[in-house]
């Protein structure tokens, strides 16, 4: 079996880890992958993960959507030495009308990836233009009901991403360290974000050895910089770019903080549980994974400062509490989110859909 990756730039950013992961454990079940990303996706980062990957330009024109289709068909016939692609799975909405015209040209299966809950409108409007052709893959169960809701012929496959749990984790919150307190997520719910953040340093601000992290694209959306100035915490602030592409920075910290609610699926906070990390994050009804008081202490959205301090500070006021949340977070991803049975579910979705697979008719 041959299967192409095709991701975009934004998905690409935000979940190398996953891209990897599932490469690897594919390959190593026989499964040839190609994996093709845009220009400006490869010119940020290193995507080399089992072979040199492939650039494409993602383009704003539809009417050039065929040829740049052509050619990067061209280019994966050449890496493979002609062998067939039988499965096109898209990674980030903005790829799926590209990867639908590959999988035209290849009478290949198509997958896409509903990582993000407000994909699944289109989904499956684009599904249903497919026929038996294209599979939505959902990697939370909430997101699979979305995707079924209008019913309808669209078929879902729910495939529960992995993380990674080592054999051993560091110890979290030592009195021996500084305290580093992780901000993920893209900061668009500027309001929710903002409130974490106050609240974040009306905790650090009482304590010497806390230090903050934020991503920098959020912190930017935000104008959590200014905010900082403003409050004179600007010494205790660090941003650093593509955070969730640096998680083995980020998961060397002592809590994850995730403000944002937007449905939408991180490795890097199944990563965190994994490494028994103590996380505070808002209510999501499509991240089934944040557990309150199991994986996680959650507020409710629209939380204010003085709720999200009090949250944080309670944490690190009892470090043997937070550090037995990390423990429970630990155990549940172990027990439902492991890389292999990750693997397994795609491995299996893939064969469904090329067994189940008709050829696009002539002219459609």
């Amino acid at each position: 079996m041959h299967v192409l990756f095709l991701t975009d730039t934004v998905f690409a950013l935000r979940e190398r880890a996953l891209l990897s992961r599932l490469e690897v454990g594919l390959a190593a079940e026989g499964v040839r992958v190609t994996l093709a990303a845009p220009e400006e996706a490869l010119a940020r980062m290193d995507l080399n993960i089992l072979g040199e990957p492939l650039s494409y330009h993602e383009g704003a024109f539809a009417f050039t959507r065929r040829l740049r289709a052509g050619r990067l068909a061209e280019d994966v016939v050449a890496a493979s030495g002609s062998v067939p692609v039988t499965v096109v799975h898209v990674f980030g909405g903005s790829a799926w009308t590209l990867g639908v015209e590959l999988a035209r040209m290849w009478d290949a299966a198509l997958v896409l990836e509903i990582w993000r809950a407000n994909l699944a409108e289109r989904a499956r409007s684009v599904a249903g233009q497919l026929r038996d052709q294209a599979v939505l893959a959902a990697p939370d169960p909430s997101i699979e009901r979305a995707i079924l809701r209008e019913g309808g012929s669209v078929v879902a496959r729910l495939t529960p991403w992995g993380a990674r749990a080592d054999a051993e984790v560091g110890v979290k919150l030592s009195p021996d360290r500084a305290t580093a307190i992780m901000m993920i997520g893209v900061g668009r719910d500027v309001a929710s974000y903002t409130s974490a953040f106050d609240g974040v340093v009306s905790v650090v601000e009482g304590r010497d050895n806390a230090m903050i992290f934020v991503d920098s694209e959020a912190a930017r959306r935000a104008g959590l910089w200014e905010r900082a100035e403003r409050l004179g915490v600007c010494d205790r602030l660090s941003l650093i770019d593509a955070m969730e592409d640096r998680r083995d920075l980020v998961l060397r910290g002592d809590m994850i903080i995730c403000p944002d609610a937007r449905g939408e699926q991180r490795t890097l906070l199944l990563d965190a549980m994994a490494s028994a990390m103590p996380v505070v994050a808002t209510e999501d009804p499509f991240v089934s994974s944040l557990i309150d008081g199991r994986t996680a202490c959650l507020l409710p959205a629209g939380a204010s400062a003085i709720n999200w301090g009090e949250t944080i500070r309670s944490l690190l006021d009892d470090p043997e509490r937070a550090r037995s949340l990390g423990a429970s977070a630990r155990a549940y991803v172990r027990e439902k989110h492991r890389v292999s049975a990750h693997v397994a579910t795609v491995l299996d979705m893939y064969e469904w859909a090329t067994q189940r697979t008709l050829p696009f008719k002539s002219g459609t």
